[in-house]
């Protein structure tokens, strides 16, 4: 959509997730960061912040998660831990605590999550954010909401039913 071919699902209006930014040979089947970075840019000027979840971090090959904060103009956190694996829960309160402190400083200011794929750390660290700030009541709710939006043929400009209309939380 608007001239974008990239994994990012809105799963709030304000909580984005997305697979891994890559660069190189990588982009045949990953997010090109050159256009990542152009669409943050474009559409969340100076109001987006990424969480970056992978745990791989090797030199300068352009694999998954490894790219230079620069590149989304310092705006990005790695939290990492291993993939098919919890988070510890001292990363998890700190991503919760971090994410909900960066959305509550502005209402347009938006939240980007991503792992290697965009959705088991991803969905897990989502799915916490979204009970932590109080859109969501339960695990398996927000896990549900994380799950329908970022599974299915979801078009936020469409359906951003309650989402749009529930507060400035998430």
């Amino acid at each position: 959509k608007h001239g974008y071919d990239l994994d990012l699902t809105y799963i709030t209006n304000r909580v984005i997730a997305m697979s891994a930014p890559a660069f190189g040979g990588h982009t045949a089947y990953r997010n090109d960061i050159h256009v990542v970075a152009r669409f943050l840019s474009l559409r969340h000027h100076g109001k987006f912040f990424v969480f970056n979840l992978c745990d791989t971090y090797t030199s300068s090959d352009g694999s998954m998660g490894n790219y230079h904060p620069q590149m989304l103009y310092n705006q990005v956190q790695r939290i990492p831990f291993e993939d098919h694996a919890p988070p510890l829960l001292a990363e998890l309160i700190y991503f919760c605590q971090e994410a909900s402190s960066w959305l509550q400083r502005d209402r347009k200011n938006v939240v980007v999550v991503h792992c290697k794929g965009g959705k088991g750390r991803t969905g897990v660290m989502i799915a916490a954010l979204l009970m932590w700030t109080g859109h969501r009541r339960s695990a398996l709710d927000a896990l549900e909401l994380f799950a329908y939006r970022r599974t299915e043929d979801f078009n936020p400009d469409d359906e951003l039913d309650e989402v749009t209309n529930e507060g400035a939380s998430c």
